[in-house]
């Protein structure tokens, strides 16, 4: 991660994307360079939103290293088939837990002063177009967490699949900066 951070640095970069959660289900691996996933509990998809402090903990230093190079991290909670996915879900009760885990990330990094928010990752997926209500509402439940959590002083976008724009889905929104 150091040596990572220190070239993304030196080489005039200002920003680096670092996607949160690592997929938790066997095929995609589901678990960090030190074998641990973000999630405690039997799962996926989980019955509740308990974080793994072992794996949260490296995120952490991520962050702090980050800070320490210079770079903000435009850090993504979540991919979008993993809040409302079927068998790459994250939680058993997304309209709840998508929340709830919103708020929790929310509150643990809103004080981080080199953080800029991307709400979800290729938040369309599994779907493609149109991105179907009932999807954007449980994407829209992580971002009210997060903003329940932080701090308001980040920045916020969202990610959506290569070919589209969240002005599509979220234009009016007051939290998209970008």
């Amino acid at each position: 991660v150091e040596r990572y951070l220190a070239n993304r640095a030196g080489k005039g970069f200002t920003v680096i994307h670092l996607y949160a959660t690592q997929d938790p289900t066997p095929r995609f691996g589901g678990k960090n360079y030190a074998g641990a996933i973000a999630f405690d509990g039997e799962g996926p998809p989980f019955a509740q939103v308990q974080l793994n402090e072992a794996y949260w903990r490296h995120i952490d230093f991520i962050l702090a290293c980050a800070a320490q190079y210079g770079l903000y991290v435009a850090l993504a909670p979540a991919w979008g088939l993993n809040l409302n996915g079927g068998k790459r879900q994250y939680f058993t009760d997304p309209d709840q837990h998508n929340y709830h885990f919103g708020r929790v990330i929310g509150q643990r990094y809103g004080h981080s002063p080199n953080l800029i928010w991307i709400a979800a990752a290729e938040y369309q997926t599994p779907y493609s177009e149109p991105t179907p209500p009932e999807h954007r509402v449980r994407v829209l439940r992580l971002v009210d967490g997060l903003l329940a959590g932080d701090s308001g002083d980040h920045l916020m976008s969202i990610h959506p699949l290569s070919r589209f724009t969240s002005a599509d889905d979220f234009h009016a929104a007051p939290w998209l900066a970008f």
